[in-house]
Parts: C-alpha cells; structure tokens; sequence
C-alpha cells in the first residue's frame, strides 16, 4: 500500500494493478481516517469520553460492516468493490440519513409527550441516545449496502 505516495498509487490505479483486496484496504484506513478526524475528534480541542466511545463503537460497526460488504463481493464476481460501495453509497447513505433523524426525532418526540420538555432537551443533549440512534443507522447501512453489492456482483 502507498499510505503517504498518491502520485505511485495514481499510476497502479491507472494501470489497473491494484487488487481489490487491496483497494478493500484502502476504502478501510480513508474511513478510519475520516472518522478519527470529523467533528469533535480527538484533534479538537476538548473531546468529551462520549466521543471516545462514538469513535470505537462506530469503527468497530464500520470495519464489521465494510468487511461484510467485501465478503459478499468476493463471494460474486469479486470484481469493481470500489465502484459498487462508492456508488451504492450515495443512495443508500441518503436513506440513512433519513433513517437517522426520523429516529431522532421520534425519540425526541416520546421523551417530550412521555417525560416532558425538560427530559426531551435532556434526550438531544444526550450522549447514549445519539450513539444508539447512530449505531442502529450505521448498521441498518450495511447491511443494505451488503445486500445491494451482492445483488451487483450477481449474488
């Protein structure tokens, strides 16, 4: 892998001589990064403990889930991993979303109707609801995207 040579690995992309276990391991390392570096990540400049456990519950769905999708694909055809997660992403990420506030703000909602305003403020400041509403999204999206890649590698 060339972790720090974008123009070296330019050429065996352009060349056509990455393997795709090897794009699978890149897809893992660009995720790991981009999460450790989002928003409230440890290089802000006071990252809370539920942050911690955000950062390794969400790694630990996302290496899971990843590894599954590529397990499927290997599985098919074994051929364009890259392009099938890239582009099933798009839609599925969409839906997620909307998964993920839907279930927000019906936890939002409940907490409010059931306990009142001051426990649904409480709910939207809370750490543990917004890592469970994130986790059940994260691995709603993989399984989907699991799904749809086996679909696309003619499973």
């Amino acid at each position: 892998m060339h972790l720090l040579n974008a123009k070296r690995l330019s050429e065996e992309l352009r060349q056509n001589t990455v393997p795709e276990v090897q794009k699978y391991h890149y897809i893992l390392v660009s995720l790991v990064l981009q999460t450790s570096l989002s928003a409230g990540s440890v290089i802000s400049a006071r990252p809370t403990n539920g942050y911690f456990l955000e950062l390794v519950v969400t790694s630990v769905i996302t290496f899971i889930g990843l590894r599954a999708c590529f397990k499927m694909n290997e599985r098919g055809d074994n051929q364009h991993f890259l392009d099938r997660y890239i582009c099933l992403s798009v839609p599925l990420l969409i839906w997620s979303y909307f998964l993920y506030v839907l279930l927000f703000y019906i936890g939002y909602a409940t907490s409010h109707a059931l306990w009142g305003k001051n426990i649904s403020q409480l709910f939207l400041d809370s750490g543990p609801a917004v890592l469970v509403i994130t986790s059940i999204m994260l691995s709603v999206y993989f399984v989907a995207l699991r799904h749809f890649i086996g679909k696309a590698a003619l499973l």
